[in-house]
């Protein structure tokens, strides 16, 4: 297993998200960074300074090489940057003079945001709709509906749940359902929110959340990750791991 990253890929991308034009630099990332993490900013700038204070490697270098690393990822929100080796100054520009003195060198990398297509956006709001359904079929102890969004008899089909320690397939997923249908009431309440949905691929998708879930009176909230696949013209979750919050 690799080390933990200083700071979570999940940063990273909010960042990007909250940052208002579609090209930047790691000076114009690390504005949007500090005042939406500024616990991690403050840690970073203990570790590794800032330039100026004579080292090397500072936190805009580190938050640069974070970038640039990122950015090659398919999932990655951004165009993969091309590094010098390979493209020379491609990726690159000369810095301003209140740049320079904020950074230092002759050169500046600059990142790219990918553009969502009409399409894309199309399949994160079907995404996003299933979502609204698994709600939906939760709070009104609707069991069928609830089966209908997930492709139970795909051999790849599995899930993890809060209360139940090891993943499971279709046997015990409709074993559930047997078991809403025969003593879940509805009125039961569950929110998810800080939904975020990332495109794989044309058929393949997955999206992070947070969840409040209320039964008898007691809310608690989970990790939510689910797989979505495509087959056809429709999609249904493929995978489901909850993990309660630790209280």
């Amino acid at each position: 297993m690799g080390s933990k990253p200083i700071i979570e890929e999940e940063k990273i991308e909010e960042t990007i998200r909250h940052i208002p034009k579609d090209s930047f630099t790691v000076l114009d990332f690390i504005e949007v960074f500090k005042r939406t993490y500024p616990k991690d900013w403050k840690r970073l700038v203990e570790r590794f300074g800032l330039f100026g204070s004579k080292r090397r490697y500072t936190v805009a270098t580190y938050l640069s090489n974070r970038l640039d690393v990122y950015s090659q990822k398919p999932y990655s929100l951004l165009h993969p940057f091309t590094r010098y080796s390979e493209g020379k100054f491609k990726d690159y520009r000369r810095p301003t003079d209140e740049e320079r003195k904020r950074f230092g060198s002759a050169w500046i990398a600059v990142f790219r945001k990918k553009q969502r297509s009409t399409k894309q956006m199309g399949r994160e709001r079907k995404i996003l709709a299933l979502i609204d359904k698994y709600v939906r079929a939760f709070e009104t102890a609707d069991a069928d509906l609830m089966q209908s969004l997930f492709w139970i008899d795909d051999e790849r089909f599995i899930e993890v749940e809060n209360h139940i320690p090891e993943p499971f397939g279709r046997e015990r997923f409709l074993a559930i359902m047997e078991w809403i249908k025969k003593y879940q009431k509805p009125g039961w309440k569950m929110k998810f929110y800080d939904t975020k949905v990332n495109m794989l691929s044309p058929e393949v998708a997955y999206s992070v959340s947070l969840r409040d879930q209320k039964e008898n009176g007691k809310t608690k909230t989970s990790r939510v990750t689910l797989i979505f696949l495509k087959k056809g013209d429709e999609w249904k979750i493929i995978h489901g791991h909850f993990s309660y919050l630790p209280s």
